[in-house]
């Protein structure tokens, strides 16, 4: 005589479960619960870094322009650029062109 667990496995090989009808369904209504949450969680994420993204961009235009720019008059500040002279002690012209013209025949009648 078999000994009761041999009967059983034995017995167990030749039962086929088949699952009740709505368990499938309820199986892919999970599987696609699972797929809308990831896809929430990931767009999530994406608004959050497109958001400091947007936040440090627009933190250094305003850091930019706020050194060139008195936000409060709405003026921009300008270098100072130092003037330079055109004329001689003498008050003559320092770009008479005339005399550059000759200055830079003599030389060359000189050199040749």
């Amino acid at each position: 005589m078999k000994d009761l667990y041999t009967q059983f496995r034995e017995q167990a090989e030749h039962i086929k479960v088949a699952p009740a009808g709505g368990s499938w369904d309820r199986i892919e209504a999970k599987m696609q619960m699972q797929r809308s949450r990831r896809k929430l969680a990931i767009a999530r994420l994406l608004s959050i870094a497109a958001s400091l993204i947007l936040v440090v961009t627009l933190s250094f235009i305003a850091i930019f322009y706020s050194q060139n720019q008195d936000w409060m008059t709405g003026k921009a500040y300008s270098m100072t650029i130092e003037e330079l002279s055109t004329t001689h002690e003498s008050g003559e012209s320092m770009f008479d062109v005339e005399k550059i013209r000759k200055s830079y025949a003599d030389l060359a009648l000189t050199h040749n």
